[in-house]
């Protein structure tokens, strides 16, 4: 199995100090290297972020499939 992972067009917003939400667009590519078939996915995460001990932490996420081929 080969795997391509691309996320892009990052929108953050800082809601406050120590509290942010973000959304992300990912791209994903499979290939199963034995059989020749394939998957693409669009996928979009929507997820939520804590300031926990000075580091930023994704304590939420929600993913939604946009496409599939």
């Amino acid at each position: 199995m080969c795997d391509s992972h691309h996320g892009a067009n990052p929108e953050i917003e800082l809601l406050a100090d120590d509290h942010a939400r973000g959304r992300w667009a990912l791209s994903y590519f499979n290939l199963d290297a034995e059989t020749g078939a394939t998957r693409r996915l669009g996928v979009m995460y929507d997820d939520e972020y804590r300031r926990i001990d000075g580091a930023w932490k994704i304590v939420a996420t929600r993913s939604r499939i946009l496409a599939a081929v």
